[in-house]
């Protein structure tokens, strides 16, 4: 007989292993699920921050449009562009500023054979206006 004492246990350590292993495949598993779990909390936390904050922005630069069209149209509503071309010294055309074009039909060519010439209106007496 051998003096080497066998033992009664499975005859390989490499068995003893197995267990060791499958805790540290399901340990990692375990960990990984919980940091992408993590992740996509934070991530989905971060993309609701900038819906919120283009949302802001978005309302923002309607209430912007909205006053500029209300600008829009009270500068343009007619007695207020009355009242400014008064303050600029603008008003209606004298009579003497009217420049009258002859309507010549395109390609025609007028009966003194020249290019068209403009008509201006003789001014209407004390205007102060020279022709």
């Amino acid at each position: 007989m051998s003096t080497l004492r066998k033992s009664r246990r499975a005859p390989g350590g490499i068995l003893r292993l197995g267990p060791l292993v499958w805790a540290v495949v399901l340990a990692v598993v375990a960990v990984a699920s919980c940091i992408g779990f993590v992740w996509h909390r934070d991530r989905n936390q971060s993309l609701l921050r900038d819906n919120a904050r283009l949302r802001q922005q978005i309302e923002a630069q309607l209430k912007l449009t909205q006053e500029l069209e209300a600008q829009l149209l009270w500068m343009t509503r007619p007695d207020i562009l009355v009242a400014r071309a008064r303050v600029l010294g603008l008003g209606p055309p004298n009579p003497g500023q009217i420049l009258r074009v002859p309507l010549v039909p395109p390609g025609a060519v007028p009966a003194d054979g020249g290019l068209p010439q403009l008509v201006r209106q003789t001014p209407a007496p004390g205007t102060g206006v020279e022709p």
